[in-house]
């Protein structure tokens, strides 16, 4: 038993390590210091070990636990290469003297008003309305449905809160959130 668990841990250790290394690759590949035919082999070669790393996470644990482990040690893995990669710049002279630059909108208070409605109950109706359509209309099974459709909510609401205050015309986000979720309640009520 003890040699299984530790062929086991072996295996995974091979896993972590293909995925450190392709994620470093990558992180090499995208730094564009190199000729664009190196930088393209650093970054098929930061593919194919995150592949291999996943094919081990695959062999040694089943596919729905793999690819979830693979996932996690990925996301862990890209981080480290992220942190450990962080170099600060000093700041140049005349740019830390350079006065911000004003916002592009103004400054009225029906528009911010206006605005707030959007990010927060419209962009929720609207992300209900959505999640609503994809938990009756969408051609899977009843629990996949559900499950699908609930999770898209929040992540629905933040995209449209988000992309409601980025926009500088609440015009165009007022139209396309109010037809969203009249078309998601439409879909959802046929």
């Amino acid at each position: 038993m003890s040699s299984v668990c530790v062929s086991m841990s072996v295996t995974s250790l091979i896993g972590i390590v293909a995925i450190g290394a392709g994620c470093l690759s990558l992180r090499r590949g995208w730094s564009g210091s190199h000729k664009s035919t190196l930088r393209r082999l650093w970054v098929i070669a930061g593919w194919l070990l995150i592949a291999a790393g996943l094919y081990v996470y695959v062999m040694l644990y089943g596919a729905e636990r793999g690819a979830a482990l693979m996932l996690c040690v990925l996301g862990i893995a890209a981080f480290g290469v992220v942190a450990f990669s962080y170099s600060r710049k000093p700041i140049r002279k005349s740019a830390a003297r350079a006065p911000l630059a004003p916002s592009i909108r103004g400054s009225r208070v029906w528009a911010g008003f206006i605005r707030f409605l959007l990010a927060g109950p419209v962009s929720f109706i609207a992300a209900t309305g959505i999640g609503l359509a994809i938990a009756i209309q969408a051609p899977m099974n009843e629990a996949d449905r559900l499950i699908l459709g609930g999770s898209l909510v929040p992540f629905l609401w933040g995209g449209g809160m988000a992309w409601t205050l980025a926009d500088d015309k609440v015009i165009r986000a007022m139209i396309v959130l109010l037809g969203a979720g009249a078309a998601g309640f439409a879909i959802a009520t046929v």
